[in-house]
């Protein structure tokens, strides 16, 4: 029997983006159980749910380019899959990331560890947050939000900038620290086209 792809949000105002947003923060979550554990298996179910969401965003967005109806509308709505689905690019960069990290056995430091897994928790935190406001349309939800985004944003920054220095000093390893800080840009530009997401869009 031939599977039916239905919002698991349907009956919300912007449900088709919320289930988009429940994908990707399946795949954050996929991917900072990879970081803890160095299970395969985790990474393999995230490219799972990458395809997964590829498949319902590209339904979605021919149904809203083939419609005629409300074309200001769907162009708003298409607008914003595409910002999403740049989210899930960075999440699915991350992955591949973690995977050659866990296959090459490419070890960080403490530090270095704990400030990756800090904000792709914040980053889930982030992608709740977001589902919630895309069913609810709470005011104060969003700008508990926006600033959530901007302290996560400056958070990577200044570890990016402190990894620099450690790397300076010696205390990194390159092949460690070029990995680490690949990881900072997919995680920053999360919250970047998270922002985006949000910008001057009351529901």
């Amino acid at each position: 029997m031939k599977q039916t792809l239905r919002p698991i949000y349907a009956d919300s105002k912007l449900g088709e983006l919320a289930d988009l947003m429940d994908y990707v923060k399946q795949l954050v979550n996929l991917n900072y159980s990879a970081l803890l554990s160095y299970r395969r298996q985790y990474l393999d179910e995230g490219e799972k749910v990458a395809k997964k969401f590829d498949l319902i965003s590209r339904s979605m967005v021919g149904s809203k380019s083939n419609s005629p109806d409300c074309a200001v509308d769907s162009g708003n709505l298409l607008k914003k899959i595409r910002i999403v689905s740049g989210m899930k690019e960075e999440q699915y960069k991350l992955l591949q990331l973690i995977r050659e990290k866990n296959r090459d056995g490419i070890l960080f430091s403490h530090k270095g560890l704990a400030e990756v897994k800090e904000l792709c928790m914040l980053a889930e935190e982030l992608c709740i947050h977001s589902i919630d406001y895309l069913v609810t349309g709470n005011p104060l939800l969003k700008k508990h939000i926006d600033a959530l985004i901007q302290e996560g944003s400056q958070q990577a920054r200044n570890f990016s900038t402190e990894h620099e220095e450690r790397l300076i000093k010696g205390i990194c390893m390159p092949k460690a620290s070029n990995l680490y800080l690949q990881m900072m840009g997919r995680i920053k530009g999360h919250f970047t086209h998270l922002n985006l997401l949000l910008a001057d869009w009351d529901i």
